[in-house]
């Protein structure tokens, strides 16, 4: 077991997706998510863009959750990254990254999975 682990995503979506300009939404289920496989919010900020794109950062105690999304290109960019301080964290990290992705439902992914330890 690492220090941490560290998923993410490019992932391609219908243009018309909502998940691409509904910051609300992703985090409602972003929030139900965490909470689902035990991990604790401490903060969230958001900044949605005249495109109809959007950022939104959640803060974890075991690290964050962060999307970016470009609707004009039917892109978005998923950032989770959970570390294993008091407990393991891998496989709930994993089991949220795929659930996030059942629901995103993007026709093209690119995962890269990081596995964060001490130099």
């Amino acid at each position: 077991m690492g220090e941490g682990f560290h998923i993410l995503g490019d992932l391609l979506l219908d243009k018309d997706n909502l998940y691409l300009k509904d910051v609300q939404k992703v985090k409602q289920i972003s929030k139900k998510l965490l909470d689902k496989f035990g991990f604790k919010i401490v903060g969230e900020v958001s900044k949605s863009f005249d495109s109809g794109g959007y950022s939104l950062v959640i803060a974890l105690c075991e690290s964050h959750l962060a999307f970016h999304s470009w609707p004009e290109i039917g892109y978005l960019a998923l950032d989770l990254y959970t570390c294993n301080y008091k407990k393991e964290n891998q496989k709930a990290t994993q089991a949220l990254f795929e659930e996030l992705i059942k629901i995103l439902n993007p026709t093209e992914n690119k995962v890269v999975f990081i596995e964060r330890n001490k130099p």
